[in-house]
This record gives structure tokens, sequence and C-alpha cells, in this order.
């Protein structure tokens, strides 16, 4: 027989489950299904605005509402609020500690996202931003350890002074050693690999494209703050059967 000090628990604990559930915003039932391979944005890391800008556009919102909906909208301000978990910062260069190892990179400008060999970007508490700017390079210190790398943005500008951005996140990531008392280089494989797949049946044509970073993470190209289209073109011998631009990222 249930007495009643137990019933008023289960109670409580109903209750309280309510309340939780109640106080989960829109936007961050939205995040949710991002948090698994995106880290939350951070001000003072370079290009996290800019991806933030293109939260109009990303495709792991599903399902997908529409570029300019309030939704999208809510989810930017919710991201950016100063009160939001993000993983720590290393942004400039340090000595070692005892336990740890340092690390350095062959860009200039950008950030690469770690995580316990186990863990994931959706603890922000366990994950590290490396971050290297022209004006603050050299090594970073970390502790050492099993990291793995869960994404990364670079930055660069052309010859006419237009920025581009390469971002990458998802899938499984490299693992990188940190050894106490050692320096080691971050390599970053900067190459873009794309892959077309089509089918047809009937009348009906299905164009798809995989678009990859280092370690097999999903890549975006930015340029100027929007996205390189992935464009693809199907010929029958001399002629163009189908052309057009597909989304990805």
């Amino acid at each position: 027989m249930l007495n009643f000090s137990c019933f008023m628990s289960l109670v409580l604990l109903f209750a309280m489950s309510l309340v939780a559930q109640e106080q989960t915003s829109p936007a961050e039932k939205m995040w949710q299904r991002c948090s698994s391979c995106h880290v939350t944005p951070d001000r003072a890391v370079p290009g996290d605005l800019v991806w933030a800008e293109r939260i109009a556009s990303t495709a792991c919102i599903q399902p997908k509402p529409p570029k300019s909906s309030p939704e999208r909208s809510i989810l930017k301000s919710w991201l950016l609020a100063a009160e939001r978990s993000r993983p720590r910062r290393v942004d400039h260069s340090a000595q070692a500690q005892q336990d740890e190892g340092s690390l350095t990179v062959r860009f200039i400008e950008g950030s690469v996202l770690l995580v316990p060999h186990n863990g994931g970007p959706s603890d922000p508490r366990s994950a590290l931003r490396l971050v290297w700017s022209k004006a603050q390079g050299g090594a970073r210190a970390l502790p050492a350890g099993e990291w793995r790398i869960a994404g990364y943005r670079l930055q660069r500008r052309d010859k006419e002074g237009t920025e581009w951005q390469l971002w990458a996140a998802g899938g499984t990531g490299r693992v990188v050693s940190v050894v106490a008392g050692k320096e080691a280089q971050l390599e970053i494989d900067e190459r873009v690999i794309t892959a077309v797949s089509w089918s047809a049946k009937g009348q009906k044509l299905q164009v798809g494209v995989s678009v990859k970073g280092d370690s097999d993470l999903g890549a975006t190209v930015v340029r100027g703050g929007e996205r390189v289209p992935a464009r693809y073109v199907l010929r029958n011998g001399v002629a163009t059967a189908a052309a057009g631009d597909m989304e990805y990222g």
C-alpha cells in the first residue's frame, strides 16, 4: 500500500517535471535538435556572429521553418544571450602548466572545437574552443589527454578584401593526443570534398550533395556572409538535362 508521504513525493516530482517542461523555451527545444553537432556561438570567437546569422537557413532545424520566421529570430537571440553555457575559450598564448600540453596550428585566423574523446559539443562544460587571430598567435595550452575534433571555423580574405569562411561540424572527428609538457601541431585539412548523387524515377529527378571537410565533418563554405551554393549540372551528351543549386550545411 502506498503511504501518504510516498504519494506526496510522487505528486511533487510530477509537478516539478511539468514545471521543467513549461520552462523549456521554444528556442531551446529547437536548439536541442542542433546541439549534438553545433556549439553555442560565442561573440568573441571569429565567425560565430556570422554563423548565428545563418540560423535563418540552417538545415538541422526540422521541421524547417521559413527563413524569415519569428522562431528563427528568437533562436538567434536566445543563442547569443550572455547567460547561455559555452565551451571554455582559449584565445591567447600561455605557458602550459604541469598537467597540460599545447597545440599550434598553420592557419592564422580561426577556431577549433575540441571535446573529450568520449564527449560531445552538447555538453559545453567539457569542451574547449581554441581560438587564433592575427593579434594572438602561438600555442594554446590545454589539459593533457585524448581530445576529438568536433568542429572548426576558419577565416581568410581574398585579394578584393572579401571574407571567406570554412565551417565544419558533425560527424565523428579525429582524435588528437595532447601530451603533458609537449607542444604539437594540430593539422587541419582545409580541403572541401564534394560528392553529387542523383537518381531518376519516371519524370522525377532527385539530386543530392555531400560536402565534407577534415575528419569527414560536414562543411559549409561562406563568402561575404553568404553560403556559397552547391551548384549542379546534369548533361545528356552535350545537352543540359538539369541544373540548379542545392542547400547544404
